[in-house]
């Protein structure tokens, strides 16, 4: 089975749980013998880097050239006919192009984000979304939560939706197991991603704002998102907190190690439809405190300690709970080992190849 990558990601995004993904997938459908070609155009993606065969050439990711960059990939990918010889395509986003969406192709749908907390300046990214998963010959959803808001919001025949979840980039954590109680962590409870918007970063900071306990013992860390912004850091010195509050981007490399010394990872978004930064603190026997919503609560399972993401009390009062007890953490940490081995992108790539497998028989 021929399956071709397309460039669209690759071409918007320099780091990304999306991008991750792909190429994630990518590697593990290698292993398994599925011969795998990546139209990368011209790209602007660290992790394709690392990813082979590709076509195309990596770029310097210039301010206010995207657009530019996205037209002439769309048109480099149609002209190159390498779409032609493949028995699949597997969009990495949803094509912007007025062309139609080709018959054997598969899209996978990560979030309904947009759809849910509308942008006005984004209205036409949800047309795009919307268009790729009416003409799709199958449609991956990243959760049941996700496969729910698609129907819902798309009215998506059910039968066209095959729940996949995604795996994690870090391996489980033996030396956690092995350990009676695991190893101490540091007095760091991280943030890992964006901070905008639902992803409900505000509250989180009013939370530790009114809790002389967590303000006193605890530093929040901030990984990946940006640097912060004018309006977050004087959020913070308002709260006091601009001493005890932090923001890195590691590398790659590094951001397992983050997790791995961090007491907790705090994630208190209003919705996601899958959360990968849960299963990778959990792979990693960090702890995770985070929102109810569905699918965070799909993902972590009974692993997580949960919270109200539009309450302040509620996300102090959990944090409270689990960060003064260390026989909480352990058994979450512990708990979070084991939920982490129900994910991997192992499981990912055989799944996907089965949905490859009925685009194929229904198009011969």
């Amino acid at each position: 089975m021929r399956v071709l990558f397309d460039h669209d990601i690759f071409s918007r995004q320099t780091y990304g749980g999306v991008s991750r993904y792909c190429v994630e997938l990518i590697r593990a459908l290698q292993e398994r013998g599925t011969a795998v070609r990546i139209f990368g155009g011209f790209y602007i993606n660290e992790f394709l880097t690392s990813a082979d065969p590709v076509t195309g050439a990596k770029i310097p990711a210039i301010r206010h050239t995207a657009r530019v960059r996205q037209a002439l990939n769309d048109v480099l990918f149609r002209a190159s006919h390498s779409w032609v010889a493949a028995d699949v395509v597997h969009y990495t986003l949803y094509p912007s192009s007025s062309t139609s969406i080709l018959r054997n192709s598969v899209v996978t749908v990560h979030d309904m984000i947009h759809e849910l907390f509308p942008r006005p300046a984004e209205r036409c990214f949800s047309d795009y979304k919307r268009r790729a998963c009416q003409q799709a010959a199958q449609i991956i959803a990243v959760s049941e939560s996700t496969k729910r808001d698609l129907m819902g919001l798309f009215s998506i025949p059910e039968g066209k939706i095959t729940v996949i979840y995604h795996g994690s980039s870090f391996t489980a954590v033996e030396a956690v197991l092995s350990a009676s109680p695991p190893p101490p962590r540091s007095d760091v409870v991280l943030y890992v991603g964006r901070r905008d918007g639902y992803k409900n970063f505000r509250t989180l900071v009013a939370a530790f704002e009114c809790s002389p306990l967590l303000r006193t013992h605890f530093r929040l860390s901030c990984v990946g998102g940006g640097p912060f912004t004018p309006s977050e850091m004087e959020l913070l010195t308002r709260a006091g907190m601009s001493a005890s509050v932090c923001h890195s981007r590691p590398a790659e490399g590094e951001l397992r190690l983050c997790y791995a010394t961090a007491r907790c990872l705090v994630y208190p978004s209003q919705y996601e439809g899958f959360g990968l930064p849960l299963l990778e603190a959990m792979s990693t026997g960090c702890p995770v405190i985070c929102s109810n919503v569905p699918a965070l609560v799909e993902v972590a399972g009974d692993a997580g300690q949960y919270f109200d993401p539009f309450s302040v009390d509620s996300i102090r009062t959990a944090l409270e709970y689990c960060l003064f007890d260390q026989a909480v953490l352990d058994t979450m940490s512990l708990r979070g080992i084991c939920r982490s081995r129900l994910f991997s992108w192992a499981s990912c790539a055989d799944r996907t190849i089965d949905v490859y497998r009925r685009v194929v028989s229904v198009a011969s």
